[in-house]
């Protein structure tokens, strides 16, 4: 995605191919949610609030992140394909590695909730509806992570993977809900917020 415009990512996604696939998109919203969290950053602050610069830096880091899962998992998708159309014994382990970029998906979401959160108390208020669309990008993210998560770990499951491995992943389900429910609470108030500016916090 670096390297191409976002026309031509789209076209390759709506192709009939596993790079790019459901992860990558995911990655593609976390960074769409990173994105606008910087830009909300790089405003002044609410008068009277702590400055919010350094929520840009830190949103910059998780947009990079979510440039690198959009390229990691398009590769891991692939391999995992690869591996179910050969039927071959690179299955468990192409599971696995598609689980954790996955995984690495949640993660970012999970990253991002004190950020929009900060943004939200102290950020500029007429910009409350970017943080709003950010965190239902995010939040849509955090459960696409989810669903492919569980995916690729039923499919690791049945391919023999060593239940070792799976365990802390597994974990990671949790953690993907936990952030959708945080995620969505600060849509719906920023979203009231927007909706209500004699009421913005």
């Amino acid at each position: 995605m670096t390297d191409e415009g976002l026309a031509t990512w789209l076209g390759r996604l709506a192709t009939a191919g596993p790079d790019p696939g459901g992860g990558a998109a995911a990655a593609v919203m976390l960074g769409l949610g990173a994105a606008l969290a910087e830009m909300v950053a790089g405003y002044p602050a609410r008068p009277g609030a702590e400055p919010v610069t350094d929520v840009g830096p830190a949103a910059r880091g998780l947009r990079d992140r979510a440039l690198d899962l959009v390229a990691r998992d398009a590769a891991a998708s692939a391999r995992l394909v690869a591996a179910w159309r050969s039927g071959g014994a690179d299955l468990a382990d192409a599971a696995v590695a598609a689980a954790g970029t996955s995984a690495e998906v949640v993660d970012v979401a999970t990253d991002a909730v004190p950020l929009l959160a900060r943004l939200l108390t102290d950020g500029n208020p007429p910009l409350v509806a970017d943080v709003a669309v950010a965190a239902a990008a995010l939040a849509a993210a955090a459960r696409s992570g989810a669903v492919n998560l569980a995916g690729n770990l039923g499919t690791a499951a049945e391919a023999g993977a060593d239940d070792a491995v799976l365990a802390p992943l597994r974990r990671r389900l949790g953690d993907a809900v936990a952030a959708g429910v945080r995620l969505d609470d600060l849509h719906a108030r920023a979203a009231a917020a927007a909706a209500a500016p004699d009421e913005r916090p």
